[in-house]
């Protein structure tokens, strides 16, 4: 009696420590990488064609919470930005890029296999904008 008592406990034991090993998969896994990609700008002054490079990276503050980072035409810029599904929404109000005076007031944008497809709206020397792209997964 007391053996299989023992071993009830040694089996429970042991699923309790594997259950507790497995890990939490990242929920912003499937948007970590490099993109790249053509997109328009729209302004007021019409349309600018550009090409953008940029980093996803996880955020190390919250599980939720996505990097974007790259560097077009010398101006690095740096945004945080939210997960919720295939969607990512930036954070409202950041700066864009080392050049002052350009702010995103809003954007988001949608994972497809491989394929991003982003809007972001801003304001840039009092005038409005919309950037627009779809980049692919390197």
């Amino acid at each position: 009696m007391k053996k299989t008592i023992y071993l009830v406990f040694i089996a429970t034991l042991f699923i309790t420590v594997i259950s507790s090993c497995s890990k939490t998969p990242n929920p912003n896994a499937q948007f970590l990488g490099t993109y790249y990609g053509s997109g328009n700008v729209t302004t007021t002054a019409g349309l600018t064609p550009y090409n953008d490079t940029f980093t996803i990276s996880a955020s190390p503050s919250s599980s939720s919470g996505i990097l974007i980072s790259g560097s077009p035409a010398s101006n690095p810029y740096y945004l945080s930005a939210t997960v919720s599904g295939n969607v990512y929404t930036l954070t409202p109000n950041q700066a864009y890029g080392s050049t002052s005076g350009i702010t995103l007031t809003s954007g988001s944008g949608t994972l497809s296999g491989n394929i991003i497809s982003y809007t972001y709206n801003g304001i840039a020397s009092g005038s409005s904008f919309t950037l627009g792209a779809t980049v692919i997964k390197q």
